[in-house]
């Protein structure tokens, strides 16, 4: 069991053996990943095809679903006014690259897909963002652009976890950085004094 996934409310935090997850002042434990993103927390996932986006759908209407995960709709209504307007905002701010917002997501590449999946989750008004390997998969452009954008969203004032296993990348996203194994925190380290030969000799030893 992960614990970013019963963080996000994706998988339930064992109520016996779980620990305690506190989010502000206070103990949290979600059921379903609405009432986590109800608290302002959204997860980015790791596997965009399996459970990132709708292939199928436009750009816009993957958003507008993100949108409408918040729950502030009980009658689920989708407007496609709203979806496109939501589209326009959320494609200038992440440089996504694609004919029109009417795009089927499956049409794009791997990093403006990614770039589709982050969209999603941030159009949620999000107080902490958990990004799990945020560039998989992208090109050496759109994933400079997705660190700037995780860069932006720290500077903002949002909280800002970004899981990370490719060691040259972990430097350029971080102020502060945590180092597992086997489960375990075994190392913190902030950025400006960290070293690629120092965080994979905390991995390994």
């Amino acid at each position: 069991m992960k614990t970013r996934h019963v963080l996000a409310g994706a998988l339930k935090r064992n109520l016996f053996y779980g620990g305690d997850i506190r989010f502000g002042d206070r103990s949290v434990r979600y059921r379903v990943p609405r009432q986590a993103v109800r608290d302002g927390i959204v997860y980015v996932t790791e596997d965009r095809k399996l459970d990132g986006f709708f292939e199928t759908m436009s750009i816009a209407r993957n958003i507008q679903m993100g949108h409408l995960a918040m729950g502030s709709n009980p009658l689920g209504l989708v407007s496609m006014a709203e979806a496109q307007q939501l589209a326009e905002s959320w494609w200038k701010d992440l440089n996504i690259r694609a004919i029109g917002a009417d795009a089927k997501v499956l049409e794009l590449s791997g990093g403006n897909q990614q770039k589709v999946v982050i969209a999603k989750s941030l159009v949620q008004n999000p107080r902490l963002v958990i990004f799990d390997e945020p560039t998989r998969g992208g090109d050496v452009g759109s994933i400079v652009e997705i660190h700037n954008f995780i860069n932006r969203l720290a500077d903002s004032g949002i909280a800002v976890v970004v899981i990370l296993s490719c060691l040259p990348e972990i430097l350029a996203p971080s102020d502060r950085i945590l180092v597992a194994r086997q489960g375990q925190i075994v190392e913190e380290m902030r950025a400006a004094g960290a070293t690629e030969e120092r965080i994979m000799y905390a991995a390994v030893h």
